[in-house]
């Protein structure tokens, strides 16, 4: 059951609740005393409610309690904040294991947001975009290609390595990672500004990463 449909159900019972409480003090001759009648009308729905729906809503840890989800916002920004510093770094060709760890970085960062951006099969302990905004539909900046190459260069020594890409333009993959996940967060500021708030800073430095990139040079 979905955040929005739980609500709504218990919001249902409650008012068939309080519904019953009134019916009830009517019967009796009195009028139902509403704070008092409402207080216990809901906690007994409220009980009912989450023996009910407590193994979906906590099942191996798949929807992050909001304060959860408040502390993982700094991850999140984190790893755009990276892909936004590393994507534009070159090497110098003297330092070949640099510039191979830096594009093996960036990359991973990427991956990393695109899974939060796009995922509709969340893994268990994993977060998603659809974690802070029900309404977001899961949505993929990397090309399926992309994506494929990424993890068969990163997740492990696959066959195909040697056929994988070896020229990653990573400036313009980093551009469409902010483009996306500026979509996201703006339409966050819209229905949950409260939340949205918590990806202020981290979104604001990431664009000013990218804008202005770190040169590595040898000394």
């Amino acid at each position: 059951m979905m955040r929005d449909e739980a609500v709504n159900d218990l919001t249902e019972r409650l008012q068939a609740r309080l519904n019953g409480v009134a019916l009830v003090a009517l019967g009796q001759g009195r009028a139902p005393v509403i704070p008092t009648d409402a207080a216990a009308a809901l906690a007994v729905v409220a009980a009912e409610w989450a023996e009910e729906h407590e193994a979906a809503f906590t099942e191996a840890g798949k929807v992050p309690t909001l304060a959860e989800l408040q502390l993982l916002a700094s991850d999140v920004g984190y790893e755009l904040k990276m892909l936004a510093a590393v994507a534009p770094m070159g090497a110098p060709d003297e330092l070949t294991a640099l510039g191979n760890a830096l594009l093996e970085d960036a990359l991973l960062h990427i991956r990393n947001v695109d899974s939060f951006l796009g995922a509709v099969d969340v893994a268990d302990d994993d977060v998603s975009a659809m974690h802070y905004l029900d309404s977001w539909s899961p949505v993929h900046f990397l090309t399926r290609g992309e994506r494929d190459d990424i993890n068969k260069r990163l997740m492990h020594l696959s066959r195909q390595r040697s056929r994988l890409s070896t020229v990653w333009v990573r400036p313009p993959i980093a551009a469409r990672a902010l483009a996306a996940f500026d979509e996201f967060y703006r339409r966050l500021v819209d229905v949950h500004p409260s939340r949205a708030e918590w990806f202020d800073e981290d979104v604001a430095t990431a664009k000013r990463l990218l804008a202005n990139p770190v040169a590595i040079a040898l000394v």
